[in-house]
């Protein structure tokens, strides 16, 4: 089936996850009309790029529209997900997580879960920045690269994105 409209996608599932570029994105196709009402009684699963507050500030949309939340962080790349092979932790109502954990399997053998504050799963993203960084550095040694460029390099990237 091919939704023409995501209040007919919310209409047709009781566990919606929406996987969009950032939180703007989420909030334009949420905010379509008929979507809150479609999602009333149901669960939004939401793994988009995003910073804890606008994490928090969902799952408060959420619940003043009747709408489960779960917040979600994918460490992996698409091609292991679609294998089932992914990595994905999830917060929020342990509740929720338990209900659709089969579901969740169907993405990750061993779908993490956790905290029940919402937040918790964006700020887990700072796991795979830090990995992300001894891996670039490794990189960088066996390439003769200096440490202490790539260092810098790498403070400048971390200052500029606490700051955005």
């Amino acid at each position: 089936m091919v939704a023409s409209s995501p209040a007919e996608v919310a209409e047709a599932a009781d566990l919606v996850i929406v996987n969009l570029t950032d939180h703007a994105a989420t909030l334009s196709v949420l905010e379509t009309e008929g979507v809150a009402a479609a999602l009333r009684g149901k669960t939004l699963v939401q793994t988009a790029m995003t910073t804890s507050a606008e994490v928090e500030a969902l799952a408060a949309w959420a619940a003043a529209n009747g709408v489960g939340f779960l917040g979600a962080f994918i460490f992996t790349y698409p091609m292991y997900v679609l294998k089932g092979a992914g990595n994905l932790v999830y917060a929020g109502p342990k509740r929720l997580f338990d209900a659709h954990l089969g579901i969740f399997e169907a993405f990750d053998a061993e779908p993490g879960f956790l905290s029940t504050q919402v937040g918790a799963a964006v700020i887990s993203s700072f796991f795979g920045c830090v990995m992300s960084y001894f891996h670039g550095a490794a990189m960088a040694e066996r390439r003769g690269i200096p440490i202490e460029l790539f260092t810098g390099y790498a403070a400048e990237d971390a200052v500029e994105s606490m700051n955005a």
